[in-house]
């Protein structure tokens, strides 16, 4: 028993990567595979280094599933939190935890509060600290079907050697179906917050959804500055400028310009896409839309969070 149990770790650590992912350098972490991009250290060894991170009282880490409105909601909340309509001197990028490297700590330290961190791993990843001080944490919801249109359109335009997806929307939607793409399953990522919410109750939890964000900015930036304990002074003008269309073209000849070029094939169009809701119905087929509406019935049928996301699945 013990060797069939040998031989079955051996053939699932020696196991080809889907089709597709022959040219992304991949790291499993838990049983989910994570895209390393170009970073030299074990990514096992970063998650680890950020559980230990120290936190400040006034410290916003925001949790999202890659795709699902993060950049967008990073620079909300940095105007909430800096009271200001002022895009944040700082990228995005420069804020996600696990991609920070070995000197994490020091590179968030090193940021004056209030800090607003963010991270597209899933929440019991963030810093342990964070649990005990009952850090103000934010949670990213966005349509799943628009969340992959969205990230397959992302990993084709990446540039940079070891994150080529190697495959069409073929290929990408049955990795999602098997959860073997980057990020895995996003049902579980969806369900951890859950789990979370139910073990750590006394930690407050903000859900943001990408579509109520898009059908009413104002009322959901009032809702957000109230979980912050700001004021709603600026909610209309926050909501103004970080439209969809202004924040692109403001964000694109400014700090993304030259992250867009260095990384991505079509420069800055390609982090900051469309930013619409229902964008999949282009891109699912109905044989495709149909298996994954079952797969989300089977994952989330019982789910607080799924319910609030399904009503656009259709």
């Amino acid at each position: 028993m013990e060797n069939d149990q040998n031989q079955m770790n051996s053939a699932d650590k020696q196991k080809k990567p889907g089709k597709g992912l022959e040219r992304m350098m991949l790291q499993k972490v838990d049983g989910v595979n994570y895209l390393r991009f170009d970073l030299q250290e074990d990514l096992q060894h970063l998650l680890e280094l950020v559980r230990k991170i120290p936190t400040r009282a006034d410290d916003v880490i925001t949790i999202g599933f890659p795709r699902s409105g993060n950049h967008w909601t990073f620079e909300i909340v940095s105007m909430i939190l800096s009271q200001t309509t002022d895009f944040h001197k700082d990228h995005f990028y420069s804020r996600i935890l696990e991609y920070l490297g070995c000197n994490v700590a020091e590179a968030v330290a090193n940021i004056p509060s209030p800090r607003n961190l963010t991270t597209h791993c899933r929440i019991q990843y963030i810093p342990e600290e964070a649990i005990q001080n009952k850090t103000k944490l934010i949670y990213i919801l966005r349509n799943p079907k628009d969340v992959l249109v969205s990230l397959y359109k992302f990993v084709c335009s990446l540039s940079h050697s070891g994150s080529e997806f190697n495959g069409g929307w073929e290929e990408f939607f049955e990795l999602q179906m098997l959860g073997e793409f980057p990020w895995g399953y996003w049902f579980d990522h969806v369900l951890a917050v859950e789990e979370f919410q139910k073990e750590h109750k006394e930690c407050p939890v903000f859900v943001l959804v990408y579509e109520k964000m898009k059908e009413d900015p104002v009322a959901e930036i009032d809702r957000l500055c109230k979980f912050l304990n700001q004021p709603t002074t600026l909610s209309g003008q926050i909501a103004e400028v970080t439209q969809f269309s202004r924040m692109k073209s403001e964000l694109g000849r400014t700090k993304m310009s030259i992250q867009g070029s260095n990384h991505f094939k079509n420069g800055p169009d390609d982090i900051l896409r469309k930013g619409i809701v229902g964008d999949w119905k282009n891109w699912f087929t109905v044989s495709q839309s149909e298996a994954f509406n079952e797969l989300f019935e089977n994952k989330m049928a019982k789910s607080k969070l799924g319910s609030l996301v399904r009503e656009y699945l259709k």
